[in-house]
């Protein structure tokens, strides 16, 4: 919670809380070289490890009204409980016991040489393939739930992002504690306007930062052994720096202002991307014991707010006002109905998009995706393990190829996720403009450029003149017009290959107790209904079906009673077929 001790909220985020939970995982699931025996192990370490588990990952309902609540609404979709969630799996990810006993080193020799195979800790055996289990069930959910934001599917972007780079964890939760102190300490209060850092920014982390209330932080580089991001001084605007915005004036601070796109990107091509505690090479063995987390990308750049953000500003690229065919993509999103992702709302055009705070951020995370997969090293360990693996340590915990893990590779890149990532680049080249995104948009470029997957696909940065083709090309491959111009046909073979694997409107599969609640139902009529479909199949001896939310009734014709117009008018027409 948070707010002040009057009026809090539930479930939005709390410093304080934060503070304390670090302290707590500092205390009893302290970091060390080697991890202890099992028998050695603390039973406060036991308990809280199996508590995060059970209450904030898992959440399974111990009750029938919690179970029918949890089928329309996910607590773990709110701010505190995703960034509490990314909070634990960065420390235990972060743990140096990890890297010893995973990672293989230049120091040490081939854990095959040595004679043992990698192994991961017990809290990570335990927590990461739950992790990866909940984003599976919540990115399931949002093909349904509109109430949803772009802040939560950032969160549960970055949480993801975490768990598939285990190099970046050590130097990602020392800023984090850097921000968030666990020292039992008076917390400072935040000043009002950000003072340019003092030393270079570390791009391989933007679009990693915590979840915090006003302008949100940048990360800086520790060390000033590596190359980072310069332009010459003729290009910093810095009579004007009084003028701009505190996020502005941050972004500045890397080499990069105001200055022309190209100008900027051409600038940074000789930058180096800080490195990290190894790379996808050295945690070969990681990357493989957890595959299966690898394949939602596709599921990540396609859901629903994710593509309609992407697609506005790909038309933006393009030059395409919005017309009636924006909510006509093939395959991309679910909200090819009159109600868009953006609840009643109409969707905001591409400039006002750009002017959103939430909209920016969506846009920085998706560059760090792209940044993760279009690097070179890892790509090329994924190709190499077999793509129907989801890894040994998800298989072990009980963790099932299904959707919406979908496999990256066939004999090359899949192409629905060639399709997928070409429209979040093209909506990231329309962003281009914005000051704060550019470091990292120069530093994907560059990576997608020199990766042989990606090369030859993408435009870079600085090809300014290639931008427009380029997004006009991707729109029109999945079935986009222009406005004056009647929508693409099926006889354009791209468009109806992409068609044929991905359904226009996705549709609903499941009971339908997994239903969201709809127009002119009550939760308490729904609770009273779920309960009679319980007790409908104790008396017929059914077993119930087992759904990501648990075990949910068989019988579900008692659905229709939690409409009250259809229960009042059933209750008159009884009472007056009675006492007439």
């Amino acid at each position: 919670t948070t707010g002040s001790r009057g009026g809090r909220q539930q479930g939005m985020l709390s410093s304080t809380f934060e503070r304390l939970l670090l302290a707590h995982l500092h205390a009893y699931l302290p970091h060390r070289q080697y991890e202890v025996a099992r028998a050695q192990e603390s039973r406060a370490s036991l308990f809280l490890t199996r508590l995060f588990h059970e209450f904030l990952i898992e959440q399974r309902p111990q009750s029938s009204v919690s179970l029918v609540l949890q089928c329309f609404s996910d607590v773990r979709l709110q701010p505190a409980a995703l960034h509490s969630c990314r909070l634990v799996l960065l420390h235990i990810i972060a743990n140096p016991c990890l890297r010893q006993g995973c990672e293989e080193t230049a120091e040490q020799l081939m854990f095959a040489a040595r004679g043992r195979n990698a192994r991961i800790t017990r809290e990570l055996s335990m927590l990461g393939p739950a992790v990866l289990q909940m984003l599976c069930e919540l990115l399931r959910k949002l093909q349904s739930q509109k109430e949803v934001g772009l802040e939560t599917i950032s969160s549960m972007t970055r949480l993801w992002l975490i768990l598939l780079q285990p190099w970046k964890a050590p130097r990602l939760y020392q800023w984090y504690l850097s921000l968030r102190s666990p020292e039992p300490k008076l917390e400072a209060p935040a000043p009002a306007t950000r003072s340019a850092p003092t030393r270079p920014v570390d791009v391989a982390l933007l679009g990693l930062e915590p979840e915090m209330a006003g302008e949100p932080p940048v990360p800086q580089a520790l060390h000033w052994r590596h190359q980072f991001l310069k332009v010459p001084k003729d290009f910093v605007e810095e009579e004007a720096l009084g003028a701009l915005s505190a996020t502005t004036r941050l972004a500045a601070a890397a080499g990069l202002t105001a200055a022309a796109v190209q100008v900027a990107a051409s600038s940074a091509q000789a930058a180096q991307l800080v490195p990290g505690d190894g790379d996808a090479i050295s945690w070969r063995n990681y990357v493989a014991g957890f595959q299966g987390a690898y394949f939602l990308l596709e599921s990540i750049l396609s859901t629903p707010l994710h593509a309609e953000l992407c697609l506005e500003l790909a038309r933006s690229c393009a030059g395409w006002d919005r017309g009636p065919g924006l909510l006509a993509n093939v395959g991309l999103t679910a909200a090819s109905s009159a109600r868009s992702s953006w609840g009643n709302a109409p969707a905001p055009t591409a400039q006002q998009l750009l002017r959103q705070r939430n909209a920016i951020q969506a846009l920085k995370v998706l560059a760090q995706v792209l940044l993760c997969f279009s690097d070179t090293q890892l790509l090329q360990v994924l190709h190499s393990c077999p793509p129907q693996d989801i890894g040994v340590w998800l298989l072990e915990y009980g963790v099932v190829l299904e959707h919406p893990m979908l496999p990256i590779f066939e004999d090359s890149l899949r192409p629905q996720l060639l399709m997928a990532v070409s429209v979040t680049w093209a909506a990231l080249l329309a962003a281009a403009p914005v000051v704060e995104l550019q470091p990292l948009l120069a530093a994907v470029s560059r990576q997608l450029q020199h990766s042989p997957h990606w090369a030859g696909h993408f435009p870079a940065l600085e090809e300014t003149s290639k931008h427009k083709p380029f997004a006009e090309t991707v729109l029109k491959e999945i079935g986009q017009a222009r406005p004056s111009e009647p929508a693409a046909s099926a006889a354009a073979a791209p468009a109806a290959a992409f068609a044929a694997a991905v359904p226009q409107q996705l549709e609903f599969r499941g009971p339908e107790w997994q239903r969201p609640v709809r127009g002119g139902e009550l939760e308490q009529l729904l609770c009273i209904a779920y309960w009679l479909a319980n007790a409908i199949d104790r008396m017929l001896g059914r077993c119930p079906v087992m759904t990501p939310c648990g075990p949910v009734p068989q019988t579900e014709w008692p659905r229709v009673l939690g409409n009250w117009k259809f229960t009042l008018f059933l209750t008159i027409a009884l009472l007056l077929a009675v006492l007439w």
